[in-house]
């Protein structure tokens, strides 16, 4: 019996050493093919055109027509999964680093591309240092704050 006791206490101790090593909350390594990557329009949005990059870059345009970004940033995709209907979601860390008062100005996000591939929204809110207990937890359509907003977007034919 104490053979056991001590088995399953050295088990014990070998998970929680490896939970603090940080093993089970590996960062997500996105593919050249991300589902989310791609040009997105909505002339309904402000901006209406933004341009999510594999390089981990996105561009905004305003108008939707011009060809040069008035703001830019980058994104790390933090966690990504697949709901039962089809459609992809991602945690994301958005970092500003360009556009007129916004630069350095840091937003995580909810983001949900439909299962056609077709349909992109999100939910962001401001913070100050990111953090994985940040995240919007839903898609929130009336979410119109300073500090948070939503978005939709529909793919723009390449």
């Amino acid at each position: 019996m104490r053979k056991l006791v001590v088995l399953f206490a050295s088990l014990v101790i070998l998970l929680v050493m490896f939970g603090a090593l940080g093993f089970g909350q590996e960062k997500y390594i996105p593919k050249p093919n991300e589902e989310i990557y791609g040009t997105w329009v909505n002339e309904q949005m402000n901006p209406p055109k933004t341009v999510n990059n594999p390089d981990g870059t996105f561009a905004d345009y305003f108008p939707a027509s011009y060809s040069k970004p008035f703001r830019g940033g980058t994104t790390e995709i933090f966690k990504k999964w697949t709901d039962s209907e089809g459609s992809v979601y991602y945690d994301t860390f958005d970092t500003f680093t360009s556009g007129m008062g916004i630069q350095g100005m840091k937003t995580q996000c909810l983001k949900k591309v439909s299962k056609s591939g077709t349909v992109l929204e999100w939910n962001w809110v401001a913070v100050s240092e990111f953090g994985p207990e940040k995240f919007p937890s839903t898609l929130d359509t009336k979410s119109e704050h300073d500090i948070a907003g939503y978005f939709i977007y529909y793919r723009a034919k390449e």
